[in-house]
């Protein structure tokens, strides 16, 4: 049997190899390895790596459970296994990659099985994997859900993206910020992915030394900043004045936002004492100039 990588997927997290070893010795199989066998009879596992390296290594038998069809093998996969939204792509990768059609993979392999719309699915469907594509999917460990939102980009900024996200460690909830701001941008710029990311001032941030998060942060920024530049001025002008009020054991929560103008302040206290002071502090704020200039701005949107 040979222990390929283009079929070698493991659906369950095993222990380590030692007590796995120590389990097999003990109980012996109690799973069959999952096989396929392809059209030169050669036979790749592709769940049971390790159980099969332990048990030959001991010379025990092996069984195993073959299959030469693979719509019906993932079928298979699929229906005995809990498998994660972020393993099933991979799964279609290697059926659209043996060229199996995409009828079969809805109608045999996902049909039921997917926690989503029937129109997503062909969204899903219709992405091609190259294996350049494929391999950074795999490195970011994206998930099925989110993969479906960039169903509708071309490859090459597809590729871009992907890129992007992989040099500056975005995780999930950062790819989702910046991708929507990116495709607002490019929407309302008549720009494609590729040329936004290659502007001069966001190539120099990409390859600049700064930590992986405070890339992502900065990026994120200047992405803001060209997507609302009347807001980004306005918000700067907010935080610095915010930063000018004196607010002792008080919390003070502006809206700077897009949408929302209510203004929060909060504090705490243990008894009466505390209290009062807290009041006193809150009345001294009411009084303060650069408050008082906040206000009038946030009222004035």
């Amino acid at each position: 049997m040979e222990y390929i990588n283009s079929t070698k997927y493991h659906i369950e997290q095993l222990k380590s190899f030692k007590n796995l070893e120590t389990s097999l010795k003990d109980t012996k199989q109690i799973e069959p390895i999952i096989v396929f066998i392809d059209n030169n009879n050669i036979e790749h596992i592709v769940d049971g790596v390790k159980r099969a390296k332990i048990l030959t290594s001991l010379n025990m038998d092996i069984q195993k459970k073959a299959f030469k069809d693979l719509i019906i093998l993932f079928k298979f996969i699929l229906d005995s296994k809990e498998i994660y939204d972020s393993s099933i792509w991979k799964y279609i990768h290697i059926l659209k990659e043996n060229e199996i059609s995409e009828e079969d993979i809805f109608s045999l392999v996902l049909k039921g099985r997917l926690k989503i719309s029937t129109r997503d699915i062909w969204k899903l469907l219709n992405i091609n994997y190259s294996s350049n594509i494929y391999n950074i999917l795999t490195e970011l460990n994206m998930d099925l859900k989110e993969l479906i939102l960039y169903h509708d980009v071309e490859q090459n900024d597809f590729i871009s993206l992907l890129n992007l996200f992989k040099s500056i460690g975005a995780n999930k909830n950062n790819r989702k910020d910046l991708f929507n701001l990116m495709s607002e941008i490019t929407k309302r710029e008549n720009l494609s992915l590729t040329e936004l990311v290659n502007q001069s001032e966001f190539k120099e941030l990409l390859e600049s030394n700064l930590q992986k998060n405070d890339k992502i942060s900065l990026f994120k920024k200047m992405l803001f900043n060209q997507r609302y530049p009347n807001m980004s001025k306005e918000i700067e002008v907010l935080t610095n004045l915010k930063s000018k009020i004196k607010t002792p054991g008080l919390k003070l929560d502006l809206p700077i936002d897009k949408e929302s103008k209510r203004t929060n302040i909060s504090f705490q206290f243990r008894n009466y004492k505390e209290l009062e002071k807290k009041v006193k502090a809150l009345q001294n704020l009411l009084n303060d100039e650069y408050l008082k200039e906040v206000l009038s701005k946030i009222e004035n949107r």
